[in-house]
């Protein structure tokens, strides 16, 4: 039981199963506490870049009114290109 622990662990971190490995139990609940951690650590910096790099209410309403200009700007472009 405590292989499939170990296994299901060492699968969900990808940390792989490699050639230096814990033997005890002790060893691999101390690994195991130590791949959630890290998993855990991991997950906050990614929800932080995430929220680096997104755009504010402001920032976001003028992407779009600017984006939308574009298009405008683009359809009177075409159109007057039919017209001729």
């Amino acid at each position: 039981m405590t292989n499939t622990c170990w296994m299901t662990v060492v699968t969900m971190t990808t940390t792989g199963y490699g050639d230096a490995y814990p033997i005890t139990h002790a060893g691999r609940l101390i690994m195991i506490v130590i791949s959630i951690i890290s998993l855990v650590v991991v997950s906050i910096f990614i929800v932080a870049l995430n929220n680096f790099v997104l755009f504010s209410m402001e920032e976001s309403r003028a992407y779009h009114t600017i984006r939308n200009n574009n298009i405008n700007t683009k359809m009177r472009t075409r159109a007057a290109n039919v017209i001729k």
